[in-house]
């Protein structure tokens, strides 16, 4: 299909084995890249037209940004549309909305950063990140199975301001198998390492919150997982852990229902506790 195209400007790459996550595809695509600027996108999103000429005028305006991003609407896995601006959702998004002039919005004095940190409103397939900004952060942790995006921007953000484009850009596809309607226990984990990274420098004691808060969200969700499967000891570990990061009653309730037997383990997976 690609190989169709005949273009000389589209080279295609595969490789021989699946990496079992996004972190690497994306780093090789990154490697042999020959541009000024990297363009993310999954296979599985749909790309609307002006795309990349928008996000070129963002950089010609501010060169100085580490990342532009886009808003995006989002359809199932057949094509039927769900929203029509995904991040309208979001306080700090709208906010930007009104600010911007134009369709641009320049995010600076780590405000990207602060606000990352109560959550990750970047959708990848609307990001575009200059190729030297790879040269001063690094790629993407290939040790990451999700959450290696997230990981990205939080670093990008840390030393460079990032760029908002006001304009529906791509389709998101949700469908049943993609990463994000996944559970707490495929997603958490990553989630919760690429959380705590942010301790090891936060910016003041807001941030610090709100990085807590996350990461304590973050193992109670875990540690429901585990006791609706019987693990209780794993269970228990996560609702110590996520008390100690966020004294809140549930860290608590969880930690003291780790200790019910089997029969209670099989009252829950019978109740509405899955969806609490």
């Amino acid at each position: 299909m690609v190989s169709g195209l005949n273009c000389p400007k589209i080279r295609y790459f595969c490789l021989e084995t699946n990496s079992g996550g996004p972190a690497r595809p994306r780093n090789e695509g990154i490697k042999v890249s020959e541009g000024r600027f990297i363009a993310l996108f999954d296979s599985d999103d749909i790309m609307l037209p002006g795309k990349l000429d928008k996000a070129v005028k963002l950089f010609e305006k501010h060169q100085e940004l580490g990342l532009g991003f886009s808003d995006f609407g989002s359809i199932d896995e057949f094509g039927n549309f769900l929203e029509s601006n995904f991040l309208n959702k979001y306080d700090y998004i709208r906010f930007i909305k009104s600010l911007s002039e134009g369709q641009f919005f320049k995010i600076s004095d780590h405000n990207a950063l602060r606000q990352l940190a109560k959550a990750n409103f970047i959708g990848t397939s609307g990001v575009v990140i200059p190729r030297a900004v790879f040269d001063a952060v690094g790629f993407f942790d290939e040790s990451l199975a999700n959450g290696d995006d997230y990981d990205m921007w939080m670093r990008i953000a840390r030393d460079f301001p990032l760029g908002f484009i006001d304009s529906v850009s791509h389709y998101y596809r949700i469908g049943q198998r993609s990463i994000s309607s996944a559970g707490a226990r495929r997603l958490a984990p990553a989630r919760i390492k690429v959380l705590e990274r942010q301790l090891a420098d936060p910016l003041d004691a807001e941030f610090e919150r709100d990085i807590k808060y996350w990461i304590a969200k973050n193992k109670n969700a875990l540690s429901r997982e585990y006791i609706i499967n019987g693990e209780m000891k794993e269970a228990r570990k996560l609702a110590f852990d996520s008390f100690c990061h966020r004294k809140d009653f549930t860290s608590l309730k969880y930690f003291f229902l780790s200790f019910m037997g089997s029969g209670f383990v099989k009252f829950l997976r019978s109740s509405r506790f899955k969806g609490n």
